[in-house]
Formats: structure tokens, sequence, C-alpha cells
């Protein structure tokens, strides 16, 4: 056998990394009452040329047809040194309390060289009327507060102030009957 051979894994591509594109989760998760879904595209390996990839949405159990969320699509453009995109999905609230519906993310048609690792994942919409621990914070910009979670939307309620006044007294309060001066 002559020449060097290389396991699939490890082999060199004209002596540069690959560039590969890849959804960062699977599954995303969000609540309806968020209004948005932010989709992260990461980029790995060589970034010392300009790539792009285009994405888009398709029916799973979360149907466009019934105003679950609108269809979106589009490309995203990796300049050098870029290793991170994102786009939004936006999801609409249902009426009444519904199942965990999903939509199927694709990435399709990378240029510049770059490979896509992972073509599809799962955007996963959760009930807006569900109080769960789904872990929406990133897409959904919870504000947590003393083990309380308030819903963004809830800002729009006038008697959110209120709620965060109320929630900021009962985290000091807890505090306080914790503090080693009070013999705790």
């Amino acid at each position: 056998m002559k020449g060097k051979y290389w396991p699939l894994c490890c082999a060199p591509h004209n002596g540069q990394i690959p560039t590969t594109i890849r959804f960062e989760a699977d599954p995303f998760k969000v609540s309806e009452g968020c209004g948005a879904a932010l989709i992260k595209v990461i980029r790995d390996g060589d970034t010392s040329t300009a790539v792009s990839v285009t994405f888009a949405t398709s029916d799973l159990t979360a149907k466009v047809s019934d105003d679950d969320y609108e269809s979106t699509s589009g490309t995203l453009n990796f300049g050098v040194s870029v290793t991170s995109q994102t786009f939004a999905i936006k999801v609409k609230p249902g009426g009444g309390i519904e199942s965990v519906e999903d939509v199927r993310l694709s990435l399709l048609n990378a240029t510049g060289g770059a490979e896509i690792s992972t073509p599809s994942a799962t955007l996963q919409i959760f009930d807006g009327a569900r109080i769960d621990d789904e872990g929406f914070g990133d897409t959904c910009d919870d504000i947590k507060l003393g083990g309380c979670t308030l819903r963004k939307r809830a800002a729009f309620d006038p008697l959110f102030p209120m709620l965060l006044l109320l929630a900021g007294a009962a985290l000091i309060a807890r505090r306080m009957r914790h503090h080693p001066r009070n013999g705790n």
C-alpha cells in the first residue's frame, strides 16, 4: 500500500479543517405565549471563508393551516470568522389547552464548501397556558425571581408591577429568615 490512509473521521481536506453547519439544539423549545422561537445555527471548523446555508420550516404536528406558526425560510450568511447565526419563527397562541406541537427545521444548500452536519431538527411548541419547567428562558426572555417564573407576556398585564413587587418581597423575606444574624 502506497501513500497515507486516513480514517474517514480524520481525513484532511486540502490541508484545511472542513466547515460544518449544524443546529445548536434538537429539539428547540418555545412557549406559544412567547410569540417567536429563536433558532441558532452553528458553524464549526474553518472560518476563513464566507459560507451560507438555506433554512426552512415544515409541518409536523404543528400546522401553518391551523395557525400554529408562520412558515419561515431564508438564507443565513456566515462571513469570515462568523460562527453562529439566528433566525426567528413566529409562533401563535392557540385556543384552549393543547398538546406539544412540533415543527420540522431544515438546513439545505450549503455554499462555500461547507457541509451540513445536522440537516434537520425539531421545534417543540408548548401550550402558553401550561406552567411547567421546560426551560423557555433563552427563547422567551422569562423573568425568573425567587424560584418563580413570570412569563414575558405578563408584562402587559396591568397587575404585573404588583406581582413583581410581591415576588421581590417574598424573596427578601425568605433570605432574611435564613440569614445568619437571625439564628438560622
